[in-house]
């Protein structure tokens, strides 16, 4: 195993997800788990009729707890939903930068919603940097599970720091005050 700490891919447009699947087995297989800190996979464009972002692209980097940095762009739009991005804070609690940007045609399709928020500001206190492809125009309901008295005392610092630079980027709102009010 290498003890890499940075790693920069940058695919070529014409990569297909099992060729995006098997680069990121080989980084599992071949970088140190405890070593790699800052990774970026940049697609350098839109793949105006790509393939899917899937959570089973990013599985394999589970063995890397210590990200700081994760970049991820492209290659078309994403299927990572609510419980993706809360396994990903699970992964990756010392993360201060997650970046997951992908083309957007279908905003309305979008499986992630304000509530992938929750799991980053319990689990990730350093994160201070974040743009995932969220839906901002379905509400979820706060479940009752989540004690958020709790967890904004537990991340209070998190809270001030997070939402000076949460990216909800080309997101249709379409009811700004329930939104601008969810109790995350």
């Amino acid at each position: 195993m290498r003890a890499i700490i940075t790693l920069i891919i940058k695919p070529r447009m014409t990569d297909s997800s099992a060729d995006c699947l098997h680069t990121i087995r080989c980084i599992q297989e071949h970088c140190e788990p405890h070593e790699l800190v800052e990774l970026t996979i940049d697609y350098q464009g839109w793949i105006l009729d790509g393939w899917l972002l899937q959570f089973d692209h990013l599985t394999p980097l589970s063995r890397f707890p210590n990200l700081v940095n994760v970049n991820i762009c492209g290659p078309a739009e994403s299927d990572l939903d609510d419980a993706a991005y809360a396994q990903l804070a699970r992964w990756w609690p010392r993360l201060e930068s997650l970046s997951i940007v992908t083309h957007i045609r279908h905003s309305d399709r979008r499986p992630c919603t304000l509530m992938a928020l929750v799991p980053f500001a319990m689990h990730c206190p350093d994160l201070s940097q974040l743009t995932l492809p969220i839906t901002a125009a379905i509400v979820p309901s706060v479940e009752p599970s989540i004690d958020l008295s709790t967890m904004k005392r537990r991340s209070h610092f998190f809270y001030r720091r997070f939402f000076q630079s949460c990216s909800l980027w080309f997101t249709r709102i379409t009811s700004p005050t329930q939104t601008t009010t969810t109790p995350l």
